[in-house]
């Protein structure tokens, strides 16, 4: 994707690179509006520095970063819905 000789696909690592920095930004403010710990929060926002530099999302560093992040995300988003789910009509 990233070897064409044109350049014609190169939008799509940019519109990842976005999306990347929009959900770190994001799942941050989720996980603190639900008070998640503050070590919690600092772990994933060091997973999420290999969005800021994209030569290292493909590296031994960035790798086990995104991997993290994947894992962090899944608890935030699962402590968001446990607590959504308690709350009644």
């Amino acid at each position: 994707m990233l070897d064409s000789p044109n350049g014609e696909n190169i939008f799509l690592f940019y519109l990842a690179w976005i999306l990347g920095i929009v959900s770190v930004v994001s799942n941050l403010i989720l996980a603190d509006n639900l008070g998640i710990n503050k070590w919690a929060l600092g772990v994933f926002g060091l997973f999420g520095i290999a969005w800021l530099f994209p030569p290292m999302l493909f590296t031994f560093f960035g790798i086990p970063c995104l991997v993290g992040f994947l894992g962090f995300g899944i608890y935030f988003h699962g402590k968001a819905f446990e607590k959504s789910s308690k709350k009644t009509a």
